[in-house]
């Protein structure tokens, strides 16, 4: 019989917590080796442009440029940009990226 920490208290709380930024580092690490497979890894998700290696290098599973990551929005489900946060900073993104 194992012994389980009771949902709502703080252990529960704790261990949960853990349990869910473990889950949410394993998505990072599998979609980053499904990015190497097809050979996007380093290229943003959201708007194509390069990720940047000191972003890598700081977090290895970045799927996002800097700037996107700063401008647009995530969705609640999947920590992907939202479809309307991402259209309405189309013109952000491309002016920016003029400059």
């Amino acid at each position: 019989m194992a012994l389980e920490p009771a949902p709502g208290t703080p252990v529960g709380a704790a261990v949960e917590g853990l349990l869910a930024r473990s889950a949410a580092l394993l998505d990072g690490v599998e979609g980053a080796v499904r990015r190497v497979a097809d050979g996007t890894y380093g290229t943003c998700e959201a708007c194509g442009a390069p990720v940047g290696a000191d972003r890598l290098d700081a977090d290895p599973a970045a799927a996002r440029s800097a700037l996107t990551a700063a401008t647009v929005p995530t969705s609640a489900a999947g920590g992907m940009p939202s479809l309307v946060a991402s259209a309405a900073s189309v013109g952000a993104v491309a002016y920016t990226s003029r400059r």
